[in-house]
């Protein structure tokens, strides 16, 4: 232990004290904290907590958190950038983008439904009546299925087709301008 008029610092094996009138630190090799009147600090390898008498503030450093918040982040602005100029340009929602671009990359221009609200991340009932909605603007149509007659088909039409296709520069453009550069580089496997 030392002491002078203004600073006592405690020193062990596996920690130190320093305190003075205004300032009290202890640390070890795994945590510090920092003591003043106004404010309290402490701090690990990985989280750190900060406090006033106003004000909590706690941060982790866990990189898996960071990059799902940062995703998080990018995947709702997308959404709402799209959700915005697809309405605003072609009077399609995200939804029904996605179906119409499933429906142009398949073969014949069709999906069986049941496939489809998977493809597309909706229930069924959600993909119903999005079907629906679409079918009532032309741009697709249910058929059945030939071999299981309980099955049914969504089906492009050429409306459909049109539509789709003026809408895909503004839906690349949208995910240019948002999208993270290290997720446009190079092409992804889809896992």
């Amino acid at each position: 232990m030392s002491v002078t008029q203004d600073n006592v610092v405690t020193v062990t094996q596996d920690h130190v004290v320093t305190a003075t009138q205004d300032h009290v630190v202890t640390a070890t090799q795994d945590h510090v904290v920092t003591a003043t009147q106004d404010h309290v600090m402490t701090a690990t390898q990985d989280h750190v907590m900060t406090a006033t008498q106003d004000h909590v503030m706690t941060a982790t450093q866990d990189h898996v958190v960071t990059a799902w918040r940062e995703m998080s982040a990018c995947h709702a602005a997308a959404c709402a950038a799209l959700e915005r100029e697809l309405g605003e340009r072609h009077g399609l929602g995200i939804s029904d983008f996605e179906v119409l671009e499933r429906l142009a990359e398949s073969d014949g221009r069709k999906f069986r439904a049941q496939d489809l609200a998977e493809a597309v991340h909706l229930s069924q009932s959600a993909l119903s009546r999005l079907v629906d909605r679409l079918a009532r603007h032309g741009l697709v149509e249910r058929c059945g299925c030939d071999v299981d007659r309980r099955g049914v088909y969504v089906v492009l039409t050429e409306a459909g087709e049109q539509r789709h296709a003026e809408a895909v520069p503004t839906h690349r453009d949208v995910l240019a301008r948002h999208l993270p550069a290290s997720m446009l580089s190079a092409p992804s496997s889809g896992r």
